[in-house]
């Protein structure tokens, strides 16, 4: 078996459906799928079977509530392909991406790919394309310096098809209601004996503001924050030279959480964000992947917030 595809599903009956007819359409076929449906409320469990009852490449099982973690857990127990392809429920994938994926492990002989994404919103998709490269090989020290600045290098799982060898002894932290797969993609990444960038656009990424990375409490940005600080201390050591990388993503994370912050109205963590900016605001301003935009973003931010809420509006 080459590909084991992975769907944790959580009150996904809306959209499970488009996931699961874009992996019926894969023109490349050595592949199971295997969907662990998390003790949805809703009818997410009937809509899988609906779906796939007549088709035996797809695994369905049903479970108490365990969350993302322990459900990504599960599913790799379970799995038996070469490569573990990860897809969230919501979400689907170009027919042609087990087909290039495929095609681009044979020619570059990589345990490690990943690949540009689209976002979809309610009436339009934008294309994400993470590196001004062509498809090509990325050295170990410049993924991570990718994956320590974060600002071209989300670490969620779903861009990237990683064999399953490096997966053992990988354990998703089940104390975690989101970021669950931060810190493990910098494991992945360092056991990789070769990582490969495609400039593909293979998976849709939908956006949706009912989502748990939509809907974040005060909890969940404290926890963030411990977890960053866990990632910065593994990348430091592994590679101590890449500190002002390190910086850069500490702003980019900053900046994110100060606007989520702001949101939700709580000003102790708008001052722990816009704190941690102020340390790191250099690093980000004078780094050559970041663009212009989003230096000046940076800028109105750390000045005023309120200008910077202005601008935007006048932008629009």
């Amino acid at each position: 078996m080459k590909f084991s595809i992975l769907i944790p599903a959580y009150n996904a009956e809306k959209y499970i459906s488009d996931c699961i007819n874009s992996i019926k359409k894969q023109t490349f076929e050595d592949w199971e799928c295997i969907i662990i449906d998390d003790g949805s409320k809703d009818n997410t469990y009937k809509v899988i079977i609906d779906n796939v009852f007549d088709d035996m490449r797809f695994i369905i099982k049903q479970q108490l509530n365990q969350g993302v973690a322990e459900t990504r857990n599960e599913l790799l127990k379970i799995a038996k392909g070469d490569y573990i392809v990860w897809i969230d429920a919501d979400d689907f994938i170009s027919d042609t991406m087990l087909y290039s994926i495929n095609k681009n492990i044979l020619k570059f002989n990589s345990d490690f790919l990943v690949f540009n994404y689209n976002l979809v919103y309610e009436k339009s998709v934008s294309a994400v394309r993470l590196l001004n490269k062509n498809n090509c090989v990325i050295e170990k020290k410049d993924m991570f310096k990718y994956l320590a600045q974060e600002y071209n290098m989300p670490s969620f799982l779903c861009n990237k098809v990683i064999s399953k060898e490096l997966y053992n002894g990988i354990i998703f932290d089940s104390n975690l209601k989101m970021l669950e797969d931060y810190n493990e993609i910098c494991k992945l990444a360092y056991k990789s004996q070769k990582i490969v960038y495609l400039d593909e656009y293979l998976y849709y990424y939908r956006q949706i503001g009912s989502s748990i990375t939509h809907n974040i409490g005060e909890d969940i940005l404290y926890q963030n924050l411990k977890i960053r600080e866990k990632r910065e201390c593994f990348i430091l050591k592994t590679f101590p030279y890449l500190i002002n990388s390190v910086k850069c993503g500490r702003a980019y994370f900053s900046i994110n959480n100060i606007i989520i912050s702001y949101q939700i109205n709580n000003k102790n963590l708008f001052d722990i964000f816009r704190r941690l900016l102020k340390e790191t605001i250099i690093s980000y301003i004078f780094n050559n992947d970041v663009k212009l935009k989003h230096k000046i973003a940076a800028i109105l931010i750390f000045i005023n917030f309120k200008l910077y809420i202005f601008a935007k509006k006048i932008m629009k």
